[in-house]
């Protein structure tokens, strides 16, 4: 899903579900996408079944490739509907997307 293509999300859809799955090593608490949830994507088994699978699931990384798609790639066979953001939290930036510190 593209930067655009989730900003008109958020805005349909407030209680959207958000995952931030960088890696702990690139984490950073004091920019992310508003109303996103950091979860270790070395730990999605875990974490997954907190999730609601009647809603879809947007997860970021860094740049949006490997360990998001990999995140997306277990919730979908797990029977979610879940959708990688292109490009990751850096392509978020350059767009001038809003980030928040997480509490």
């Amino acid at each position: 899903m593209s930067v655009a293509d989730l900003k008109s999300l958020i805005k349909a859809s407030p209680h959207l579900q958000i995952i931030d799955a960088r890696l702990l090593k690139d984490f950073d608490r004091t920019q992310v996408i508003p109303g996103a949830k950091w979860r270790d994507p070395t730990q999605v088994t875990q974490w997954a079944e907190s999730l609601d699978k009647t809603k879809p699931v947007v997860i970021y990384c860094v740049h949006g490739h490997k360990v998001s798609q990999q995140v997306v790639d277990h919730l979908r066979q797990s029977g979610f509907t879940a959708l990688r953001l292109t490009g990751g939290i850096e392509e978020w930036k350059e767009q001038k997307g809003a980030t928040v510190k997480l509490k």
